[in-house]
């Protein structure tokens, strides 16, 4: 199908980078949704630009796990399944529970992360499954970012569009969200007492079955004892 979203018309200067910003953040708030076609003559129409930012922005997209083409070439939003979700769930598991260890032998403070707790409580209020995917997002960032291996955050930086849109496409945050702000508080705890004793093994441990959990795919690998 094709959408029928009106997008605003872009001003001159970054043209690439203003087209995918606007269609990235459509794709990851919902307003576009997965099947979605993304035509670049209907795009450019809307926006006022020519139709060859447009396609490099589509191909920005694309690289980045948020679009496909379909057989007739037109662009359409990813559709994201249960299989997905258990590749990008492993895909978590390694960059995350890498970072956890990183920290837990390094001598960086952990903090509190309230921030990132007070914006997923409000997610959750919201009942937006966009704003929820979101603020999880941020967490988990957050603490990926702690680790200050640059090259792990970049690498974990390149699956998260994907791992976003594909909590949005499976209804995955709605079915972890009892108890939701309770787990994240529970894995700063226990990173926070790992990190005073230098030993990993319950955080990362309790960090896989978030994840697992959190992705609805809890079986996809045996509990750590």
């Amino acid at each position: 199908m094709t959408t029928t979203h009106g997008f605003a018309p872009i001003r001159p200067g970054l043209l690439v980078t203003q087209i995918h910003q606007k269609l990235r953040e459509a794709i990851l708030d919902g307003t576009l949704r997965p099947g979605d076609a993304l035509r670049d003559s209907v795009i450019a129409e809307q926006m006022k630009v020519s139709r060859s930012p447009v396609r490099e922005a589509l191909r920005l997209l694309e690289a980045a796990g948020l679009t496909t083409k379909d057989p007739n070439r037109s662009y359409v939003v990813l559709e994201f399944g249960e299989d997905d979700l258990r590749e990008l769930a492993g895909m978590r598991l390694a960059y995350e529970t890498l970072a956890v260890r990183l920290i837990v032998h390094s001598d960086k403070a952990v903090g509190d992360f309230s921030l990132q707790l007070k914006a997923l409580r409000a997610a959750l209020t919201s009942g937006s499954q966009a704003a929820i995917a979101a603020a999880d997002r941020v967490f988990h960032s957050s603490l990926v970012a702690l680790s200050g291996n640059s090259r792990l955050i970049e690498g974990y930086g390149r699956i998260q569009d994907q791992v976003e849109l594909t909590l949005i496409s499976t209804d995955a945050p709605n079915r972890g969200s009892d108890g939701m702000v309770e787990r994240h508080e529970l894995l700063v705890q226990l990173l926070t007492e790992a990190a005073s004793r230098g030993q990993s093994g319950d955080v990362v441990a309790e960090l896989e079955s978030h994840i697992l959990q959190g992705m609805g795919c809890p079986s996809l690998l045996p509990p750590l004892h």
